[in-house]
């Protein structure tokens, strides 16, 4: 299974240069063999080499190098997801019309558009250039342009939907419900719960990192749901752990940069965690994304009285669904964090109460619009 960039003359008839792009050369293929000791067990080799074109910054080729070799291991726990609850993999339809249909293909979302503000700013394009301590928080700096977080945005959107459609493929049980946090199954999504007509399911990685995914329907349509999302002021709306907030860059109308503060109460422990964030926004047609992960800025320094949460990708994937002759939105919404120094039942409470922000989103918009 081999593919290739077409010649000039083809590839420009058929697959245009779109504006303010530039075009890489690609070569690329699978290699698969089988095992003649067993028939349920094959060898796959992924070869590609690619020309980007430009000038990419180190951290996008660094990136870019560690990143589509591990899309063998994405492939593999899918598939193997798959078999073992007994499902034939048909990447079109990952499940029932009757249940929640999977995400949109990658492809179909814009790039941001720069040409729009939101707001006025004087601050310098930003950049990030400069690698952290930490291997998944960018660090921020001045320099560089401004296509270096586009890079950054779509790599990271194709990470926020390649996670939910991995999710997609488990079996949801509703009689069996996992309640037991303490059983480790780390690197797969369980479903733990319905509440409020919401999906909610979670997964534990390696390192103290924790995603959530809630999954649900708004009877309104994607364009009202996603222009009350891209809002950052109502985040106070479906977040009622968030206590403070401040977008203090702006890029232009659809990336910016946010700082926010999270207070949790519960059974007389109060814990405050603080983040910085590189919110990018995407839509093609009635389909929208809004995707964040954390970043080191010098105008969002640490809190001495609060922890720093590491959102390693999060975001939200509305899109139509349309019945008896109206269009509602298809809403997913997935973060992972990282949790240090948080007992248990903060952990199990961050998980059910940020799937659930679809259904708060939800009441909102049913009572408001």
């Amino acid at each position: 299974m081999l593919s290739n960039t077409l010649s000039r003359i083809d590839k420009d008839i058929v697959c245009p240069v779109k504006p303010n792009s530039i075009r890489g050369d690609v070569r690329a293929g699978y290699l698969i063999s089988g095992d003649n000791s067993d028939s349920n067990i094959c060898t796959v080799t992924f070869v590609l080499t690619i020309d980007l074109k430009g000038s990419i910054p180190t951290w996008a080729i660094n990136r870019l190098m560690t990143s589509q070799p591990m899309i063998l291991e994405r492939a593999k726990r899918i598939l193997e997801t798959s078999v073992s609850n007994g499902i034939i993999v048909n990447p079109l339809k990952l499940v029932d019309e009757a249940e929640l249909p999977p995400i949109s293909e990658i492809s179909e979302f814009d790039e941001p558009n720069s040409e729009s503000k939101r707001i006025d700013t004087a601050s310098p394009i930003l950049t990030s250039d400069i690698q952290s301590d930490h291997e998944d928080i960018i660090r921020i700096s001045e320099g560089d342009k401004l296509e270096s977080f586009k890079s950054m945005s779509i790599s990271l959107n194709l990470s926020v939907q390649d996670e939910i459609k991995e999710a997609l493929f488990v079996k949801i049980d509703f009689n069996k419900i996992v309640l037991d946090y303490g059983v480790s199954n780390i690197g797969n999504w369980q479903f733990i719960g319905f509440e409020k007509e919401i999906v909610i399911m979670r997964k534990e990685f390696e390192n103290n990192v924790y995603g959530f995914l809630g999954m649900g329907v708004i009877h309104s349509p994607p364009k009202k749901v996603f222009e009350i999302l891209r809002n950052p002021q109502n985040r106070f709306v479906y977040d009622n752990m968030l206590k403070h907030l401040n977008v203090f860059h702006e890029f232009n109308n659809e990336m910016y940069l946010i700082e926010m503060q999270h207070e949790h109460n519960q059974c007389f422990l109060k814990q405050s965690r603080q983040t910085c964030l590189l919110v990018s926004e995407f839509s093609f047609a009635n389909k929208y994304a809004i995707v964040s992960k954390s970043i080191e800025h010098d105008l969002c320094p640490l809190n001495e009285n609060m922890k720093r949460l590491n959102v390693q990708k999060g975001g939200w994937i509305i899109e139509p669904r349309d019945k008896n002759g109206k269009t509602y939105s298809k809403i997913y919404y997935l973060i992972v964090i990282e949790i240090q120094d948080a007992p248990q039942f903060v952990i199990n409470h961050v998980g059910k109460r940020q799937p659930l922000s679809i259904a708060f989103l939800r009441d909102f918009i049913h009572q408001t619009c």
